[in-house]
């Protein structure tokens, strides 16, 4: 166990003149005494480090917090919805794919298409809410908030989703009266979807998301209600999506 450090601002010279805090101000302090005493505790370079973070509910609330919601909320989103649907006879074939390394030019992905061939692809992540006390400018108000369903995004900054995708999403939805938001991040926000949808001759592809605040922190929070009703999109999919919505995909 460590504890994040830097230079106390108390000793900084130039106080009035801090800089923004770079990565390489920053160190993780174990309590040892010498390089031996690290080595013997089995540290050395390239460790992965985790935030001692635990899952929480948050004062009796529908909102929990814990860490890497993205991706841990995506993926217990589509194993409860594969639960929902053990047993059922599918109209389509269903692929499962954890993936890991997105950041790191999606190279699990990559090895996704290799092995599965996938013809439509639901990339499910986790969207951005920007519904905490802080102002922001105007543009940025049409953002995804806790509480008022799963997000469709209809672009990132890596993708262009497939339209026919995002109108059958949106048909769902609607005729299963689960609500959603609209979602369009352009700026260094990637997902795993944009690698298989350049694959092959090219795969239908749409990114959802569970609006999360405070991503790549480590505290994200949530609400219990927008994980439900991504399970019942998801669901609602994988029981209606057949050959002739394929067929009716624009191309």
């Amino acid at each position: 166990k460590g504890i994040t450090g830097m230079e106390s601002s108390h000793v900084i010279v130039e106080y009035p003149k801090i800089p923004p805090i770079s990565q390489k101000q920053l160190f993780l302090d174990i309590g040892v005494k010498s390089k031996e005493e690290a080595e013997a505790l089995g540290i050395r370079p390239g460790l992965p480090i985790t935030p001692d973070v635990a899952f929480e509910v948050m004062n009796n609330t529908e909102r929990y917090c814990a860490k890497a919601f993205d991706d841990r909320l995506a993926l217990a989103a589509i194993i409860t919805a594969l639960k929902n649907v053990s047993g059922e006879e599918l109209p389509c074939e269903v692929v499962f794919a954890a993936t890991v390394q997105e950041e790191f030019w999606m190279v699990g992905s990559q090895a996704v298409f290799a092995s599965t061939h996938p013809e439509v692809v639901v990339n499910v992540e986790v969207g951005i809410a920007r519904d905490f006390p802080v102002i922001f400018p105007n543009h940025l108000s049409h953002q995804p908030c806790l509480g008022k369903g799963p997000s469709i995004f209809v672009y990132d900054s890596s993708m262009l989703p497939s339209n026919g995708l995002v109108e059958y999403f949106v048909r769902l939805a609607q005729h299963n009266y689960i609500p959603f938001q609209y979602e369009g991040e352009g700026i260094n926000f990637s997902q795993d979807g944009c690698r298989l949808q350049g694959s092959g001759c090219g795969t239908h592809v749409i990114n959802l998301g569970i609006p999360t605040r405070y991503i790549h922190a480590p505290y994200g929070i949530a609400d219990r209600f927008d994980f439900d009703k991504m399970v019942e999109l998801l669901v609602c999919f994988l029981q209606s999506f057949d050959d002739d919505a394929l067929k009716r995909l624009a191309p």
